[in-house]
């Protein structure tokens, strides 16, 4: 979303909303409601964004909340820490754009744009990290936790008597002796596995158990039904994305998130379906593909700004 001014009254209401939120689940009235105030303008919606991307940070609380950065707040006495969460809110935009890096700079373990890296836990597992991802590692005498702040890792847990815990901003994934990867989207988190099984569970829903060869994506308030595994669909640990009948600007949605810069499409090609294997972090490689084997050309303003169109 788009970063602009947000008034103080709308923010002061963000925040009394943030408030309400964390102090108690909404009830099917309470949400509709907040629906309806996020959307009544762009200013809102804006409002709302940068509340809920406030308090992401330990993500304990739905959507997307907080609970250790709340009661830090509370700490304050209702009134101060409302006047707090309004005035961060107002933040002119250039401050909001450079805050909402700075979580994955602090994070214990992260990627740039277009590199993976791999690594080995304290407790012998196995991790990987994809492109422009952010974790931070919390293992204690209890459990062995990771705080996925963004992006995607794949994870080969080691056998140990401490539970293995994946955490977002809509709940948690635990895992029973597996290999499993977790992919934080714009409003949900999606989970595969790989072997064995994982325990999903939203931050205001009850656990749900995944097996191997299904994914599923989840919300602070629900697990979506389960699909079927694609096929090599951990290739991304190689460096690779296998696209089976997938339309092409899915394919290009997949590349962008290695690249830098803009990377269009357009309606005319959009739903062009596309089979193949493609090289990860090398879109130029990527790109040259499409174009033999399409009958789309790319159009390059400059490295940064990519177009792919129908051949005239």
């Amino acid at each position: 979303m788009a970063e602009q001014e947000v008034d103080e009254r709308i923010a002061g209401e963000a925040a009394d909303w943030v408030m309400r939120v964390q102090s108690r689940p909404l009830d099917e009235r309470e949400r509709q409601a907040l629906e309806a105030w996020s959307q009544q303008s762009p200013m809102h919606a804006c409002a709302w964004s940068r509340a809920r991307q406030l308090l992401q940070i330990s993500g304990q609380v739905p959507p997307a909340l907080g609970r250790d950065a709340l009661q830090r707040l509370h700490g304050l006495g209702r009134r101060r820490a409302m006047q707090t969460l309004a005035l961060l809110i107002a933040a002119p935009p250039a401050a909001w754009l450079a805050w909402q890096r700075m979580p994955h700079w602090r994070a214990d373990l992260s990627t740039d744009k277009g590199e993976r890296r791999a690594l080995q836990l304290s407790d012998g597992s196995q991790l990987v990290l994809n492109t422009d991802s952010a974790v931070d590692v919390a293992f204690d005498a209890e459990q062995r936790l990771l705080r996925l702040q963004r992006g995607e890792i794949l994870v080969t847990t080691a056998h140990d008597p401490r539970r293995f815990v994946v955490e977002t901003a809509q709940g948690r994934v635990r895992a029973l002796g597996t290999r499993f990867s977790v992919r934080v989207l714009d409003e949900r988190s999606r989970v595969a596995v790989f072997e064995h099984a994982v325990e999903i569970t939203p931050h205001q829903s009850a656990a749900l158990r995944l097996e191997a060869g299904r994914q599923a994506a989840f919300g602070a308030q629900e697990v979506n039904a389960a699909e079927p595994l694609a096929d090599y669909a951990d290739a991304w640990e190689s460096g690779l994305f296998v696209a089976n009948e997938l339309r092409l600007d899915q394919l290009l949605d997949e590349l962008s998130r290695y690249r830098s810069g803009i990377l269009r499409v357009h309606p005319g090609v959009a739903a062009m379906r596309v089979s193949g294997t493609f090289p990860m972090g090398n879109d130029e490689r990527a790109l040259t593909l499409l174009e033999k084997t399409l009958p789309l050309r790319v159009s390059r303003m400059s490295r940064y700004w990519v177009s792919v169109q129908p051949l005239e």
